[in-house]
């Protein structure tokens, strides 16, 4: 190869018959077309023969040169190599430039055999001839270097070779030869006959091209380039031999070929493959209000897709709701689950039934055409086709998903097993299997029994059967306190195991005032905080617990999105802790007595322990549970949603809220209005340490208690803080006048 660059290659003799058959040309005819006298050569029915024997490889490499180049000209010849990508490339480099020259065949013949026979990988050459080896100005070739804008490469490997052949049969292109390039495509080159104008050639491959994709032609865009590489016919592509398919036919020029596009274009009924549309009724509906679903090129052929109709089309296809909080979901009729779907798998979804309908409709050369910018538009189409922005607003508050059907509950109160239907618009599921005699008897006696009161466990059973429901009808909340190791954090891993941790996410009160923190609760029914510190609930965001379990309206937004989403309150929430929780009431006692279900583990840690219990209840008895939760949800739905405290139970929450505002239990219990009577805030704080140690509460620290005086003073008897107290020894301190402390 090395000896085959150092020479120039001289201009070939026509190759030897085979048979009597010409082994690289076709005796065309040329015909004068009816409209006019432009000269046009027929494409041949057939094409030629595949070079039987290495010295056919070498005559038609020794034809295909000659046809493409003049004598002297320069063009670059070069093998394909193996790249650091693995992938084969030409290599391009000065040294594969060469020169046609005039001169006997033989004197080269046996290093020109060597070179073909020695690219097992294949053989490019160049399309146009460019500068000489000593007049490169650069390591290879580029459009700049042409000297003669002569030709242009067409290839297409979107569809089959015989497809591309049937079609460019009917193109009636100026073409100088077809090669195959032992591979899925053939190189069509084609005149453009520009010249040394680089302005003219582009100007014509551009006509080029735009008339291809109006006859559905669909030919690689990338292709345009004047220094372009085609493949060398002769050469070996590994098994396969790259060859001549065809020599020139159509029109002699590019000029002939403009003139006849005014008088002899191609019809696309006699040139090209049209489709023939047999839609069902449905599709025919589509079509009817959104267009047809391809637009069609001159040719007839489908040249891309309509978004709007196969937005419509999807839709149609398959059962889909799009919701304005959590995005699209599908519905699953194994489950009877609606399951959301992020916008990356509707994608997918949206690129197979495009390619369903392609298959079915015969439109195959358009599958490489599913982008993924064309999938996002349809998908944002289809934001906008769908109908209801909150279709699970209709979602039925009176039952129970479960793994082998829904679990309603009739007016009477029995209960029935039903099947799945996307009617009932579920988005959440429990996968355990509804069994009406299942029995949990560990959980009951192991479990619940040694740690919380029968009135307890009566109103765990009701709290329960509501996250079962998924939807918080007592709008109240739940606190496990007490003993550390007494079952608390397993009692709510099982709660978690049989709602199932899909529908479960952990509640952070001190991140409640980010504004993004509340996207994080979209489709969770059950939200939990476990062995959380007693200070958990004294912060701002706690506030916000009123209104995640009150039915309140709330609004969100997403990072990165500007658009807000309304959430419904109806959240059920489980808080564990081993102290006491201390609330931030901000004077708003009643709605928090309204909200708070409290059960306390006062019973010491258990002694046997059981290593991973919750995981051997949920396995064992995790029907069992989950009927004992059925029934929770029957007594608290007959019940109206009402959750009833026993007084023990209302007396432990108003003695929680009493320590939680001890500033005010200590203001309403000590301090009375008395005429000509003062305080100062020293007196006051001391008093309050004395009254927090009788109750065996954690008082507040000085600050916070003295700002704590000021506004429940202030809101109870109308009295204001002042600076001029007298202290009796002549000193001045700040309090109150009008007030006394109860003795």
């Amino acid at each position: 190869m090395n000896n085959m660059n150092s020479q120039t290659l001289k201009k070939l003799p026509p190759p030897a018959d085979r048979q009597g058959e010409d082994a690289t040309l076709h005796q065309s005819t040329t015909v004068k077309t009816s409209s006019s006298d432009i000269p046009f050569v027929p494409m041949p029915d057939s094409p030629l023969p595949k070079p039987a024997s290495t010295e056919e490889q070498i005559q038609q490499a020794a034809a295909f040169l000659r046809q493409m180049f003049h004598p002297d000209e320069w063009f670059e010849l070069t093998p394909a190599v193996l790249g650091r990508d693995d992938k084969l490339r030409p290599r391009r480099n000065k040294k594969n430039i060469v020169q046609l020259e005039l001169s006997d065949f033989t004197e080269i013949a046996d290093n020109f055999r060597k070179f073909v026979k020695g690219a097992t990988n294949g053989m490019y050459v160049s399309l146009n001839p460019c500068r000489s080896r000593d007049e490169l100005p650069a390591a290879s070739v580029r459009d700049a270097d042409i000297v003669d804008f002569r030709n242009a490469l067409v290839e297409c490997d979107d569809i089959p070779m015989e497809e591309q052949l049937n079609r460019l049969c009917g193109l009636r292109l100026p073409v100088r030869c077809v090669v195959w390039s032992g591979g899925k495509s053939c190189h069509i080159v084609v005149a453009i006959d520009a010249g040394p104008d680089q302005k003219l050639y582009k100007k014509r491959v551009k006509v080029l091209y735009e008339y291809l994709k109006d006859m559905g032609f669909p030919a690689d865009p990338t292709c345009k380039n004047a220094s372009r590489l085609t493949r060398l016919p002769g050469a070996m592509r590994g098994k396969e031999v790259q060859y001549l398919l065809y020599n020139a036919f159509g029109y002699s020029s590019w000029d002939d070929f403009e003139k006849a596009q005014g008088t002899e274009a191609p019809k696309p009924d006699s040139t090209v493959r049209r489709l023939s549309y047999s839609f069902d009724i449905e599709t025919n509906e589509l079509i009817e209000s959104y267009g047809s679903p391809f637009p069609l090129s001159r040719g007839g052929i489908p040249s891309g897709f309509n978004q709007c109709f196969f937005a419509a089309y999807v839709l149609r296809n398959r059962a889909l709701l799009h919701d304005q909080a959590t995005g699209w979901h599908e519905y699953q009729p194994t489950t009877g689950l609606w399951e959301r779907l992020p916008d990356t798998r509707m994608q997918c979804v949206i690129a197979t039934d495009i390619l369903k309908f392609l298959r079915d409709n015969g439109c195959d050369e358009l599958e490489a055409k599913r982008t993924a910018k064309l999938l996002q538009d349809i998908l944002t189409l289809m934001n906008g086709l769908a109908d209801d922005p909150v279709p699970f607003r209709h979602q039925k508050r009176k039952l129970i998903h479960v793994g082998n059907g829904m679990v309603e509950f009739t007016e009477t109160g029995e209960v029935e097993l039903k099947p799945f239907s996307p009617d009932y618009r579920s988005r959440n599921r429990i996968a355990i299997n509804y069994d009406p005699k299942a029995e949990c008897p560990r959980f009951l006696n192991r479990l619940l029994a040694p740690a919380m009161t029968g009135d307890d466990i009566d109103c765990l059973q009701l709290y329960f059967g509501q996250c079962l429901l998924g939807v918080n009808h007592s709008q109240m909340f739940l606190m496990l306190t007490g003993t550390a190791g007494g079952g608390k954090s397993t009692l709510v891993n099982i709660i978690e195991g049989i709602i199932g941790r899909q529908n479960c996410t952990e509640l952070r009160l001190e991140h409640m005032v980010n504004r993004f923190e509340m996207n994080r609760l979209i489709g969770k029914t059950l939200l939990t905080a476990k062995d959380v510190p007693s200070y958990f609930m004294n912060n701002k965001g706690a506030q916000k617990l009123k209104a995640l379990t009150g039915k309140d309206t709330l609004t969100t937004e997403a990072k990165g999105s500007n658009e807000a989403v309304d959430i419904v309150g109806e959240f059920n929430v489980i808080i564990t802790s081993n102290s006491d929780l201390q609330i931030n009431v901000d004077a708003d006692n009643e709605a928090w007595r309204r909200r708070m279900l409290w059960i306390r583990y006062e019973c010491p840690p258990v002694a046997e322990r059981i290593d991973a219990f919750d995981e051997l209840l949920l396995r064992e008895e995790g029907a069992g549970i989950l009927n004992w939760g059925i029934e929770g949800a029957r007594r608290l739905l007959k019940n109206k949603g009402l959750i009833q405290r026993s007084a023990n139970h209302s007396l432990r929450v108003d003695e929680l809220l009493q320590e939680s505002d001890s500033v005010a239990a200590f203001i309403d219990t000590c301090v009375v209005r008395a005429t000509g009577e003062s305080v100062t805030s020293e007196a006051l704080y001391t008093a309050y340490l004395n009254f927090c140690r009788a109750q065996d509460w954690e008082p507040k620290e000085e600050r916070r208690a003295r700002r704590g005086f000021r506004s429940v003073i202030n809101a109870k008897f109308q009295i204001p803080y002042r600076h001029d107290i007298s202290s009796g020894n002549g000193y001045v301190r700040r309090g109150y006048v009008g007030i006394k402390i109860r003795s």
